[in-house]
């Protein structure tokens, strides 16, 4: 008969390809509170009326979020400056 797996020793190993290690997930054990049963009936509500997106729709809205954002993080090239903010001169 096969022994079981030892895995105690995996995460290191994988860890070392560049891979991150496994991670155990946290529980909610919390109770459910008054209002969380208000937000999933007002949500149950809503996807019965149809008021959902598409895959599809997520999909555009993240990488439009992500062109936003990668937008922010690189200012544009000196190259593409307007011709207006090239021609300012101060004079002082």
């Amino acid at each position: 008969m096969a022994r079981p797996a030892d895995h105690s020793s995996t995460s290191r190993a994988t860890a070392k390809r560049g891979k991150p290690p496994r991670q155990r997930i946290p529980i909610d054990d919390e109770p459910i509170t008054p209002e969380d049963l208000r937000e999933i009936k007002s949500s149950e509500a809503a996807f019965a009326r149809g008021d959902y997106v598409t895959l599809e729709e997520l999909r555009a809205d993240v990488a439009r979020l992500r062109s936003r954002e990668a937008s922010k993080e690189s200012p544009a090239p000196f190259g593409r400056r307007s011709r207006a903010a090239s021609r300012c001169v101060v004079r002082s």
